[in-house]
């Protein structure tokens, strides 16, 4: 999202971006460097603590991130802090895990449980309107909501299997013991190669959400 936001302004704005990885940070600062972008701090931060002064920011963007975070009410009152009077937050999230979204990958999600790679699921599971809610709730206002679809296509095991090591779901992996990986690979493999279709790649669906969410002074003072 640092990259898409950077091309838009063409260097007319300051950008900040934040993560609690080192590791995506570094990547961050190779893509930064690479596109000769001027203007772009990147930070290692903790989204429930924002080391910035209030009213500092126009624009907080929170991209993949928001159903992560274990204190969402905090974040938001973190993010309501730092913006400005009339400042956006935008909130760009996929609910649930990208093969609950589309039936053909019913199979993954049996796989993984196999594994007891995936956790039981929540009594009230985040939907298509929960980070529209979650902004309400937070006391902002002027809300849009957008809903997007984009498909998803695997060539082979390899591409899938470095794919999921590249986003959250990297977490669930992260469960299964060291010694049961090759296992789950074999087992991914198996399921990728039984579901190929006439192109000869298999294919996905995944869905998100944008919800934006305009903040006033009043919701500020006393803060």
């Amino acid at each position: 999202m640092l990259l898409a936001v950077a091309d838009r302004l063409d260097g007319s704005g300051r950008l900040v971006g934040i993560d609690a990885s080192e590791a995506m940070l570094a990547r961050a600062a190779g893509e930064v460097r690479a596109r000769c972008l001027r203007d772009v701090k990147l930070l290692p931060m903790d989204a429930h603590e924002l080391d910035f002064a209030d009213n500092s920011f126009d624009y907080v963007l929170c991209s993949f991130a928001f159903l992560a975070f274990r204190d969402k009410r905090r974040v938001l009152h973190e993010f309501t802090r730092v913006l400005a009077n009339g400042g956006s937050v935008c909130l760009l999230d996929s609910y649930g895990w990208f093969f609950q979204h589309d039936p053909r990958w019913t199979w993954l999600e049996e796989v993984l449980r196999s594994f007891d790679a995936v956790p039981e699921r929540e009594s009230a599971p985040y939907g298509p309107g929960y980070l529209e809610a979650a902004l309400k709730k937070g006391g902002f206002d002027a809300l849009a909501m957008r809903e997007r679809s984009c498909q998803l296509l695997f060539s082979d095991e390899q591409e899938f299997w470095r794919w999921l090591w590249s986003h959250g779901t990297r977490g669930l992996l992260e469960a299964v013991p060291r010694d049961r990986l090759k296992e789950l690979r074999q087992a991914l493999r198996s399921g990728l190669a039984a579901r190929r279709e006439a192109d000869g790649m298999t294919h996905g669906t995944l869905r998100a959400a944008l919800a934006r969410g305009r903040t006033t002074h009043s919701l500020q003072s006393g803060r």
